[in-house]
């Protein structure tokens, strides 16, 4: 974890409304390994509620983070993402892991 408060990604996540993506560094919706990385941190902080002994296991405010934004990234990338656009990146971060 990278704060005293131990709460890691959660408190680099960018929540507020005028967005573009949930991590600032990871914002682009077409190129591929922001929208992977994106997952990615999500399951991590996912583990860190779920797992007895971290110390965000079980936490509320984590668990309504993580939610909300799967469900707010599956909107976003459904809204914004078309048969037509262009995608750049890996395909390698297509593949079902």
């Amino acid at each position: 974890m990278s704060n005293p408060e131990e709460t890691g990604l959660w408190d680099t996540m960018n929540l507020t409304t005028e967005r573009t993506g949930i991590w600032n560094d990871l914002s682009s919706t077409s190129i591929s390994s922001h929208i992977t990385g994106t997952y990615s941190r999500l399951r991590v902080m996912a583990k860190a509620y779920a797992t007895p002994g971290s110390s965000l296991y079980r936490n509320a405010n984590q668990r309504k983070a993580i939610l909300s934004e799967l469900w707010n990234g599956c909107m976003r990338t459904a809204t914004t993402r078309t048969a037509e656009s262009t995608i750049t990146g890996s395909i390698g971060n297509w593949e079902a892991r």
